[in-house]
C-alpha cells in the first residue's frame, strides 16, 4: 500500500508494470469524468509521460443525463488546460433507454472512448477505477451469481477491439487518491448519481463504505478477489494453450477442435473456452448468460451431434470435432469502395480494391447467395463443410448478385459491371 503524502514518484511506479505498453504507444488516453478517482489517475499519469517522453490525452463523455453536465466538462478542460493536457469532450446523443440505464451509460462511454481513439490511432486507453470500485464490482457480481471468473472481478489490463484499457489503480482506495488532490491543490466534482438510491450500485457502494472502515472485512473481501484473480489466471493459461494447440483455424472463417479433448476439460476451462470464442471470433463484448452456457456445457458433455448458436457463433459437433464459425446472421452488410479498409463485425479486417468509382455491398455470402453461385463449377468447392459455413463468408455483391467472395476463389463469370475485389481478409483475435 501506498503512503498517503502526495510523492509523486511512488504514485508513478503505479504505471510501471504497464511501461512497455505505455512506452510502445508514446501517446496515450486517460478517461478523465471529473471524479476524484480518473482527475488523480490523470494527473499522475501526466507526470509519468513528462518523464518518459510521452503525451496524454483526457477524454469526458458527456451523457446528456445532467444539465450541469456540460458546464462540468467546460471546467474539467480548463483544469486540464493548465497541466497542459489536451482534452476532448464527447457527447452520448442517443435516445436514452427506460431501464438499464447506467449500464447502457456505461457501455455508451467505452463505446465512444474506444471509437475515439481508434480513429486518431490510440491503442491504449487509461481508466481510474481503484480498489473501492474493485470490491464493489465483486459484490454486485456476488449478487447476480457470477461465475468464477466473474468473481475475479476487474483486469489490470483487458483488450476490447484492439485498444488496451490499463486500470493501474485497482489495489488503491480512493481515500488516498482525494489525499494527493487535496495535497496538489486540485479539485474535482462528485456526480450525484453516486448517490442515487434508484440504483442497485449506490446501495452496494455504501456497502462498501462501511466495510472499508472495518478494516479486517475489507482486507479480507481483498484477499478472496485476490485468489480469484490467481484462478482466473490459471484458467486463462489453459485456454491460452487450448487456443493455440487444440483449435485449428481456417482461411474460410471457421475454426475446428476436437470434442473428444474438449469434454476431459473441467466446466470453467470449458466456458471460459466458448466465451473467448464468442468474444474474439464472434466479436461480443459481454459474455453470454451463465444459463446458456450451462445448458451448453451439458450438451457438448453428453452429445456429440449437435448444432447451437452463442454469442454471434454458430457450433456444429460431428463425431470427432466440433466447428465453430461467425453467424451471418450478426454480420451487417455495409457499402464499400476501393481503397476502403474496413473492420468488418468487430473481427474481420477487410481490404478493398479495383477500379475507383465503383462501389458494392459488403456482406455475409447467406444461403441465398451460396445457393446461386453453387451452380456455377468454375470455384474451389470446400469439402466436408456444413453448408452453413458457407452463408457466413464474406463477400461482395451488388444489385445483380454476387461479384467476389475470396474464400472459394469465386468470381462473377464475365464480369463487365462491378470489379471491385476483396484483397484480403485477416480475422483478428486479441
Amino acid at each position: 500500500m501506498l503512503d498517503s503524502s502526495p510523492q509523486k514518484k511512488n504514485f508513478e511506479s503505479l504505471l510501471t508494470p504497464f511501461e512497455k505498453i505505455l512506452l510502445k504507444s508514446k501517446t496515450f488516453a486517460v478517461s478523465v469524468s471529473g471524479g476524484s478517482d480518473s482527475m488523480a489517475m490523470c494527473l499522475i499519469a501526466n507526470d509519468w509521460a513528462k518523464k518518459h517522453n510521452c503525451k496524454i490525452v483526457a477524454l469526458t463523455v458527456n451523457h446528456q443525463l445532467r444539465k450541469s453536465a456540460a458546464n462540468e466538462a467546460i471546467v474539467i478542460g480548463k483544469w486540464l488546460e493548465s497541466y497542459s493536457i489536451k482534452h476532448y469532450c464527447l457527447n452520448w446523443d442517443e435516445p436514452k433507454p427506460k431501464f438499464g440505464l447506467q449500464a447502457s451509460a456505461r457501455q455508451a462511454r467505452y463505446d465512444l472512448m474506444i471509437k475515439w481513439c481508434k480513429q486518431k490511432n490510440i491503442s491504449v486507453l487509461m481508466l481510474g477505477h481503484h480498489l473501492h470500485d474493485q470490491v464493489e464490482t465483486f459484490l454486485l457480481r456476488v449478487e447476480q451469481n457470477s461465475g468464477t471468473y466473474g468473481l475475479a472481478s476487474m483486469n489490470s489490463i483487458s483488450v476490447r477491439n484492439e485498444c488496451f484499457l490499463l486500470r493501474p489503480m485497482l489495489k488503491l482506495p480512493k481515500e488516498i487518491l482525494q489525499k494527493f488532490l487535496i495535497d496538489s491543490q486540485q479539485d474535482w466534482f462528485e456526480d450525484p448519481s453516486n448517490y442515487d438510491p434508484r440504483f442497485r450500485r449506490t446501495h452496494i457502494r455504501n456497502i462498501v463504505n462501511r466495510l472499508f472502515h472495518d478494516r479486517l472485512s475489507f482486507k479480507v473481501i481483498s484477499n478472496v478477489i485476490g485468489q480469484f484473480r490467481i484462478l482466473r489466471q490459471n484458467i486463462d493459461d489453459i485456454t491460452n494453450l487450448f487456443f493455440k494447440n487444440a483449435i485449428k483455424f481456417s482461411a474460410l472463417g471457421y475454426g475446428t477442435f476436437s470434442y473428444k479433448l474438449l469434454a476431459t476439460l473441467p466446466e470453467m476451462v470449458i466456458q471460459r473456452i466458448l466465451v473467448r470464442i464468442t468474444h474474439e471470433f464472434g466479436g461480443k463484448i459481454y459474455p453470454p448468460r451463465g444459463k446458456s452456457l450451462k445448458r451448453i456445457i451439458e450438451l457438448v458433455k453428453t452429445q456429440n451431434r449437435f448444432f447451437f448458436s452463442l454469442g454471434g457463433c454458430q457450433f456444429v459437433g460431428t463425431d470427432e470435432y466440433i466447428i465453430f464459425f461467425r453467424d451471418q446472421r450478426s454480420l451487417i452488410a455495409k457499402e464499400v469502395a476501393s481503397g476502403d479498409e474496413v473492420l468488418w463485425g468487430n473481427t474481420i479486417k477487410i481490404s478493398i480494391c479495383g477500379p475507383i468509382g465503383q462501389t458494392a455491398k459488403l456482406g455475409p455470402l447467406g444461403k441465398r447467395g451460396w445457393l446461386k453461385i453453387n451452380k456455377v463449377s468454375d470455384y474451389e468447392k470446400p469439402i466436408n463443410m456444413p453448408h452453413t459455413v458457407h452463408y457466413s463468408l464474406p463477400c461482395l455483391f451488388d444489385e445483380y448478385g454476387v461479384v467476389h467472395v475470396p474464400g472459394i476463389n469465386y468470381y462473377r463469370p464475365k464480369d463487365k459491371i462491378n470489379n471491385l475485389r476483396i484483397a484480403s481478409v485477416k480475422y483478428v483475435f486479441n
